[in-house]
């Protein structure tokens, strides 16, 4: 029973994690995506991975967010300018 889970699970993560790609590379018109990830590879697994390997590449995640943060904060803090429109008329039935 243990087995079949553990089946479920990862084919529920790859049909996430494919769903998250298709995602990415055609996001809705209005949407834009920044990928932040540091610049060396990884050294955790999917399972299986050391604790110290998951600390590792948290840190370098965490840099590479402050980095990015650093860097392009001016810019992605702009004040956008947007049309205020009239509220809508709200029915409602009591």
């Amino acid at each position: 029973m243990i087995a079949y889970k553990a089946i479920d699970f990862f084919i529920h993560h790859e049909y996430a994690y494919r769903d998250a790609l298709r995602f990415i590379d055609s996001p809705p018109s209005d949407v834009e995506i920044i990928q932040i990830f540091p610049q060396q590879p990884l050294k955790s697994k999917l399972i299986g991975s050391r604790k110290l390997a998951l600390q590792s590449d948290y840190l370098q995640g965490k840099k590479a967010g402050s980095d990015f943060i650093k860097q392009y904060s001016a810019t992605l803090l702009k004040p956008v300018k947007t049309e205020i429109k009239e509220p809508r008329a709200v029915l409602r039935y009591c």
